[in-house]
């Protein structure tokens, strides 16, 4: 069955949204993403990137003679850093024919490649077990880069005590301003350096996840800090399909580590997932702090690499 590429549409975002929640399963193989990601890298991180009008162009939705999705590939919509020129697939629960597998890797090349110095780059990201895509791309001359993004997660099967230095106290996003997330988003991942924002960037994007149609703001967590600050935030997701809560994105202000902060936001926002239904808890990462808090990494998918150099005309 040859599979009929659709363009994007406005409608397709919760079509896809949609997707992701029905190829969700609960073995050790995530190969797509959870909503989290799809509602972060569109309302935030694309308006920080300036892509949102651009980026729908360049999502490629597959679809059967019936019109359902089974495959979209995508960009996160970032220009610059370590992210961009990166492609991310994902997948129904079916086996694709090679012509398939061979037209959505086309359209990752034709969209995605980032181009700097002359050298043409892009990378794949590929479950450890998609072993005929990972032959497919290994004759177009991919090769693995040796990193990988990992996925963790913990249950949810019981309160938990929240402790913070008294001076401190946890609030949700009714209580603080896009404007103070944004600067302690930049402050804790160190794209703003001084006592206030460099621009107001991170500001809009914050402004902007609150249309996500995913967006709670009782899980938009802060704990502010006895200036009312932001000295650490956690942003929760809930998955009501799958009853499932991710955590993204999880910041403390460099001042303020080491206090046991994000500790304390993640079992408050465990709490809050508990209470909606939730029983496992997901975060992108398998560092050794959220190992320490009972998080046990469960999957990863394999980063492969192209690079070309493009000939002068």
């Amino acid at each position: 069955m040859k599979l009929i590429k659709k363009a994007y549409q406005e409608n397709d975002f919760l079509r896809i949204r949609d997707f992701l929640k029905r190829t969700y399963h609960e073995e050790d193989r995530h190969h797509n993403w959870l909503i989290d990601r799809w509602n972060f890298t569109r309302y935030v991180g694309q308006v920080m990137h300036n892509t949102v009008e651009v980026w729908p162009a360049t999502v490629g939705i597959f679809e059967n003679a019936e019109g359902s999705i089974l495959a979209v590939v995508n960009s996160e919509g970032e220009v610059v850093n370590r992210d961009a020129g990166h492609a991310f697939f994902q997948f129904e629960n079916i086996d694709f024919s090679d012509e398939n597998l061979l037209s959505m890797i086309k359209h990752a090349e034709t969209h995605f490649p980032i181009v700097k110095d002359g050298i043409s780059k892009l990378y794949m990201h590929i479950g450890p077990d998609q072993l005929r895509f990972k032959a497919l791309i290994t004759e177009l001359g991919y090769k693995q880069t040796g990193y990988k993004e990992f996925l963790s997660m913990i249950e949810i099967d019981d309160r938990h005590e929240v402790e913070l230095p008294e001076v401190y106290k946890i609030v949700d996003s009714t209580i603080f301003t896009d404007g103070m997330k944004g600067f302690a988003h930049g402050k804790a991942f160190g794209y703003y350096k001084g006592d206030t924002p460099d621009d107001d960037d991170s500001m809009l994007a914050f402004r902007s996840l609150r249309n996500a149609p995913d967006y709670d703001e009782t899980l938009d967590l802060a704990v502010l800090d006895p200036n009312g600050e932001i000295a650490a935030f956690a942003g929760f997701w809930y998955d009501d399909q799958n009853q499932i809560g991710i955590l993204e994105p999880l910041g403390t202000v460099p001042k303020h580590r080491k206090l046991g902060l994000a500790k304390a936001l993640i079992y408050e926002g465990m709490n809050r997932l508990l209470k909606k239904g939730a029983h496992k808890l997901y975060v992108g990462s398998n560092q050794e702090a959220y190992k320490k808090i009972g998080f046990k990494e469960l999957y990863y998918q394999e980063i492969w690499l192209k690079e070309e150099v493009i000939q002068s005309k």
